[in-house]
């Protein structure tokens, strides 16, 4: 993966993960997801990767396990009063360091690319209810010299992101969110489960289940079934001719 491509796809997931900060999302505080197929259906066939999350005691992920056909990969979660840092054991792969103010919102996530001698650093802000304004992206080189600058605004009605403007040199482009308004959101939400995938924690904190994302033309369409207690069973991402479906299994022994 190219550094340009790395930082267009954390600035993707950052902006798509990071909207707004409501609640607690969690469908039961007794149930948490411990393990995630994720299948990726194209024409030509599919894959299958999985996930494993593993906590500690006080219900924080601890460490995450990926497996592919190709490899697996563990990801060591170490908690601190105000930041995380995660690191792989995969010496190729980047360390995360999180930043979280008095109320566990995110102020600042530094992905460092040690082997390629870069990082991604992205900033947020919030107004006075805890609501995220923007986030300021940065890449730079391990030396201080900055390769590019990005920025995310954000709008929301009713607890729920419905549009993001992501800046950079080249322009700009708005992604708008819709939700399916009787569906509370849950960890299952698609895009919720990636974030705890990769920063141990909910960030975006909708009211309610997101259904649909658009960026001109570019449509995603977001499908969920549930289990009989309610909870997220399977979450389904349709993107033109690629559909990518999670199917969850959880841990209720706490």
């Amino acid at each position: 993966m190219t550094i340009i491509r790395s930082f267009f796809l954390l600035s993707f997931c950052l902006a798509c993960t990071l909207g707004c900060k409501k609640g607690n999302s969690r469908t039961s505080n007794a149930c948490r997801i411990a393990v995630n197929y994720d299948t990726l259906f194209v024409p030509s066939g599919m894959e299958t990767a999985v996930t494993r999350i593993f906590y500690d005691n006080d219900g924080r992920v601890a460490y995450t396990q990926f497996n592919t056909l190709n490899g697996s990969s563990t990801r060591v979660f170490i908690h601190h009063d105000s930041a995380i840092v995660i690191t792989p054991t995969n010496l190729q792969s980047p360390t995360d360091t999180i930043l979280i103010n008095g109320k566990g919102m995110p102020v600042q996530i530094k992905r460092t690319y040690v082997a390629n001698d870069y990082y991604d650093l992205s900033n947020y802000s919030y107004d006075a209810a805890g609501l995220l304004q923007s986030i300021a992206y940065v890449q730079a080189d391990i030396s201080g010299a900055n390769r590019r600058t990005a920025t995310s605004t954000y709008k929301f009605v009713n607890g729920d992101c419905v549009s993001k403007t992501y800046t950079d040199g080249t322009g700009s482009s708005t992604t708008n969110f819709t939700y399916y308004t009787d569906k509370p959101t849950a960890d299952g939400d698609y895009q919720s489960f990636q974030s705890i995938g990769d920063y141990g924690m909910v960030i975006i904190r909708n009211k309610h289940l997101l259904r649909s994302s658009q960026s001109g033309t570019y449509i995603s369409e977001y499908n969920y079934t549930f289990d009989n207690t309610g909870k997220i069973a399977t979450a389904t991402y349709r993107y033109n001719n690629q559909v990518f479906k999670n199917t969850y299994e959880y841990d209720c022994s706490q």
